[in-house]
C-alpha cells in the first residue's frame, strides 16, 4: 500500500514540475510590446523640424543693368589711327579713348577755308556794286547784308567749314563719363563705320537690377523697400538695394515689371544673372 502511494506521489511531481516548465516556455515566447503612448512619444522625438518661410517674403531672377550707358560712335568713315584704350578698362570722363587719320579731313577743312576767303571776295563786290562802303559793314541795312551773303555764297562757304572743324574734333573719341569699356572691337587701321558703335562706355557706379513679380506678389514691394541681391557668378558677394521703380504694367502673363538700385558695387557687370530676395 506503502509502495503504491509512493509511485503515485512520484507520478504528480513529474506532472508538476512538466507544467510548470511549459508556463515559463510560453511566457518566455511571448513578444514584448511597448504601450501606445510610449511610442508616440518616441516618434515624436525624432521627427525633423519643418520651418514654414514666411508668407510676407518672396524671390525672383533678375539681371544686371546699368542705369547709364552710352554707345560711341565715329561720325567719319576713316581709317582708325589710334586706341588708346581696351575692354573691361575704366576711363574717366574726358579721356582721349581713339581717333582717326585726319589728313583727309583736314583737306576738306582747307577746302572750306579757301571758298570761303573767295565768298567774302565776292561779297565785297556785291556791297561795293550797291554804294556801301566794305570796310564799314555796320553801316549795310540787315537785309541788304543778307541779300549779298546768299548772292555771294557766302553763308554756303561758312556752313562749309564749320561742318570740317566739326569733322576734326569728332575724328577723336573721348569718355563722356566715368565707366568702363565694353563691346570695343575696332583696332588701328580698320575703317570706322558711322553705322556701327566703336565701343560702349558703362557707368558702373550706377547699377540696377531688372526682375518681375506676379500681380499677386504686388502687394509685397513698394518704392525703397530694401532688397538683396545674391550674383550667381561666385565671385561676387551679396549687395543690397533698394526698390527705384515698378512698371505700371501688367503683361500677358501677370507679371510686372520692378527695378532695384544697387548700393554700390562690388563686381557686379552689365548682363549679371541674380536671384533678388525681398522681406516685407
Amino acid at each position: 500500500m506503502k509502495r503504491k502511494h509512493l509511485i503515485l506521489a512520484t507520478v504528480c511531481l513529474v506532472m508538476t514540475s512538466c507544467s510548470t516548465n511549459s508556463q515559463q516556455a510560453t511566457t518566455s515566447q511571448e513578444p514584448v510590446t511597448t504601450p501606445v503612448d510610449v511610442q508616440e512619444e518616441v516618434v515624436s522625438e525624432v521627427k525633423p523640424e519643418v520651418k514654414e518661410l514666411p508668407s510676407n517674403s518672396l524671390t525672383a531672377t533678375g539681371k544686371v543693368k546699368a542705369a547709364n550707358y552710352t554707345d560711341l560712335y565715329f561720325r567719319s568713315q576713316e581709317q582708325i589711327a589710334h586706341v588708346y584704350v581696351k575692354n573691361g578698362a575704366r576711363v574717366g570722363k574726358g579721356q582721349k579713348l581713339a581717333d582717326l587719320e585726319v589728313f583727309a579731313l583736314n583737306s576738306q577743312l582747307r577746302q572750306a577755308e579757301i571758298s570761303l576767303e573767295q565768298a567774302k571776295l565776292e561779297l565785297q563786290d556785291i556791297l561795293i556794286g550797291q554804294g556801301y562802303d566794305p570796310d564799314h559793314l555796320d553801316k549795310v541795312p540787315a537785309d541788304m547784308m543778307k541779300l549779298a551773303k546768299v548772292k555771294s555764297g557766302y553763308e554756303q562757304a561758312a556752313l562749309q567749314k564749320e561742318n570740317a572743324l566739326r569733322e576734326i574734333e569728332n575724328a577723336t573719341l573721348v569718355a563722356p563719363f566715368d565707366g568702363v569699356i565694353a563691346n570695343l572691337t575696332a583696332k588701328p587701321h580698320h575703317m570706322a563705320g558711322s553705322s556701327e558703335p566703336f565701343c560702349r562706355i558703362i557707368q558702373t557706379s550706377n547699377m540696377e537690377v531688372e526682375f518681375q513679380v506676379l500681380e499677386n506678389e504686388l502687394h509685397l514691394i513698394k518704392m525703397g523697400q530694401k532688397v538683396e541681391i545674391v550674383p550667381q557668378a561666385t565671385t561676387v558677394g551679396v549687395q543690397q538695394g533698394e526698390i527705384c521703380s515698378m512698371n505700371p504694367l501688367v503683361d500677358e502673363k501677370g507679371l510686372i515689371q520692378v527695378r532695384a538700385r544697387v548700393k554700390g558695387n562690388v563686381g557686379l557687370m552689365e548682363g549679371m544673372n541674380v536671384t533678388v530676395r525681398i522681406q516685407s
